[in-house]
């Protein structure tokens, strides 16, 4: 079962209507259960996520975060594939940076190295992890942990494109901490990632946010 939450930001979007939105798009909005009801909350500036069954081969917190970027689909991927930038304007992240992988790479593959700081209330924690990233072109950035305080750490960056101006991100993750019992690896995942997806979003439309 899905659990939809939903938190408004300052930015109004201005997407196409539901009704013009292309056959394509909504194959893909249909595959990220994004009904009309949730996009009609969407196009009002809201960050929508989605708490979602953990596969079966993997434990830990599923989580799926939607927000409406206004920008180009290149200029979107530009920014869902950053890195060293990370640190500037993404809430909990200290440092991210590209490492030497283990083994070889194919062109569209590179290591990266990742520090996050959590908060929830009393509990704090911080997190270093060893990524595995891999993208496709204008469309998606994903990763695995290799190592680190994570048991399970895999997610992406999607791009759903709605017309030439505005484009549908998707936030979805899978975390596991170490040591660190699932409710509260559900209350730092889970309270962090409003924050997320409005950081990336305002990072691509080119909003200071630090």
């Amino acid at each position: 079962m899905l659990v939809l939450l939903s938190t408004v930001s300052g930015v109004q979007a201005e997407a196409p209507p539901w009704k013009e939105i292309a056959a394509d798009s909504m194959k893909e909005l249909a595959s990220e259960t994004i009904t009309q009801e949730t996009y009609t909350r969407l196009v009002t500036g809201a960050v929508v996520v989605q708490k979602r069954p953990t596969p079966a081969h993997l434990t830990g917190v599923h989580v799926a975060g939607f927000g409406i970027v206004h920008a180009t689909t290149d200029k979107t991927w530009k920014g869902i594939t950053e890195c060293a930038n990370l640190p500037k304007f993404m809430p909990s992240m200290v440092d991210c940076h590209e490492i030497k992988a283990t083994r070889p790479l194919s062109s569209n593959e590179k290591w990266t190295y990742n520090e996050l700081k959590f908060s929830f209330g009393p509990i704090s924690k911080t997190i270093k992890i060893i990524e595995d990233v891999k993208w496709y072109p204008q469309k998606k950035n994903s990763w695995e942990r290799v190592s680190g305080d994570t048991k399970v750490n895999v997610g992406s960056w999607r791009i759903i494109k709605l017309n030439d101006a505005y484009q549908l991100l998707v936030y979805d993750t899978v975390t596991d901490v170490e040591g660190v019992p699932d409710w509260v690896s559900r209350a730092l995942t889970g309270s962090n990632l409003p924050a997320t997806v409005t950081a990336m979003r305002n990072w691509i439309e080119g909003v200071q946010v630090r």
